[in-house]
């Protein structure tokens, strides 16, 4: 059920791709989703890396997606996933902030940190997401915090 479920995620993702991409970064896309439909998450991984080096951010998420819920041979690790959802994040992925955003605040894969929960809940909120954190999480910072980490959200938000 939960390789149907990652199968049907990565599908819908066909229809997300960045603008800027190069047009051979949505090919490398388009065989790594093939490959997830043919249970071969290895090799849609490698397919998702191709596209990922040339700036798919969507790629790059579905890579964290892989490792997170692990699927075939490929086992969970929190650690690659997190590092691939901040990747997509930082490349304006809208949906890898808020993942990460959990991430950090369970400490699943990162070191638990509600600032930094704080940080990408927020900027998921920039991102215009449903069903934010954001007001749970401010509940575990001070205000002088809070004001620190919104700075540094809209530095992030413009760079990307």
């Amino acid at each position: 059920m939960r390789t149907l479920l990652l199968i049907l995620y990565c599908l819908l993702t066909l229809n997300i791709q960045a603008k800027g991409v190069p047009e051979e970064a949505y090919e490398w896309h388009k065989k790594g989703i093939k490959e997830q439909i043919n249970n071969d998450p290895v090799e849609a991984i490698e397919f998702f890396k191709m596209a990922s080096e040339l700036g798919d951010s969507t790629s790059m998420h579905n890579i964290g997606v892989t490792y997170y819920h692990g699927q075939g041979d490929v086992a969970q690790d929190y650690v690659e996933a997190a590092k691939w959802y901040k990747k997509a994040a930082e490349q304006g992925h809208s949906r890898s902030p808020s993942n990460l955003a959990l991430m950090y605040s369970s400490g699943k894969g990162v070191v638990q940190s509600d600032s930094q929960a704080y940080l990408w809940s927020a900027l998921s909120d920039k991102n215009n997401r449903k069903y934010s954190n954001t007001p749970i999480l401010m509940n575990k910072l001070s205000p002088a915090q809070i004001v620190e980490i919104d700075k540094e959200v809209l530095v992030l938000y413009k760079k990307i």
